[in-house]
């Protein structure tokens, strides 16, 4: 392909949609874990070798967790990404709460642990299904992107550790993930005919038998692109309709 069409992938609004709701999830997943040994050791008043500890459980937990939200993926790939940044308030709720409390953070590293494992494999599929055209241009996009989300959370965490506090670090994270959630619903109200609207809502499933195992970012394509494959938004829909009436 030529790099003329790999860049007319570019002018699709629901992939810049896509690529923004990737650079908040970012930004809400490293906008605290990049401050993780700070944050345990300042308000959780851990040692350095039980946040050595934490940080070994981290990466183990994230593994098993990465197996399960490929589980997720496979049965519903929107509900299961519209539902992350979300399932990220929660477990920033609970540690928040639980910072103070040595043994209930020890508990909550294990939840949070679970959910960052999603971040990667959710947003290079919601990612990656907007650039079927161009799969490695839509790699390097990811690449680039999460990249910048990373920059973008870090700096942000910074600024709320030097003007709030430690324990406030919390809200940058719950703020990006917010924003994410909001970007992806916009993508999904916009750009989803009405009728599978209602099967994503009401049902939360679809049929994916094509899907190939094990599962991967690429392997939920499919399926995503079933469920999109009318992609014009809905004022385009009825703009359309009433130059035709009219006409």
């Amino acid at each position: 392909m030529s790099y003329g069409k790999q860049l007319g992938i570019l002018r699709k609004p629901e992939l810049w949609l896509n690529v923004a709701a990737v650079i908040f999830i970012f930004a809400a997943m490293f906008s605290v874990y990049s401050y993780f040994a700070e944050y345990l050791g300042q308000v959780t008043q851990m040692s350095g070798s039980w946040i050595s500890v934490m940080l070994t459980v981290f990466g183990v937990v994230m593994i098993i967790g990465n197996l399960g939200f490929g589980q997720f993926l496979r049965k519903s790939v929107v509900r299961t990404v519209l539902m992350f940044p979300l399932l990220y308030v929660a477990a920033y709720a609970l540690v928040y709460w639980a910072g103070p409390h040595f043994m209930w953070m020890v508990i909550v590293v294990i939840l949070w642990a679970s959910v960052h494992s999603g971040g990667l494999i959710v947003s290079q599929t919601w990612l990656t299904a907007e650039t079927q055209e161009a799969p490695e241009f839509g790699n390097s996009l990811y690449v680039s992107f999460s990249n910048l989300g990373i920059t973008l959370g870090t700096a942000i965490g910074g600024w709320f550790i030097s003007n709030l506090g430690i324990h406030q670090l919390i809200w940058s994270g719950v703020i990006f993930a917010l924003i994410a959630f909001v970007l992806i619903w916009i993508k999904i109200k916009c750009f989803t005919p009405a009728a599978l609207g209602k099967q994503i809502f009401r049902n939360g499933t679809f049929d994916d038998q094509l899907i190939p195992s094990p599962p991967g970012p690429m392997a939920y394509v499919s399926s995503y692109n079933e469920l999109f494959k009318e992609k014009t938004a809905p004022w385009v829909r009825w703009r359309k309709t009433f130059k035709t009436v009219n006409t």
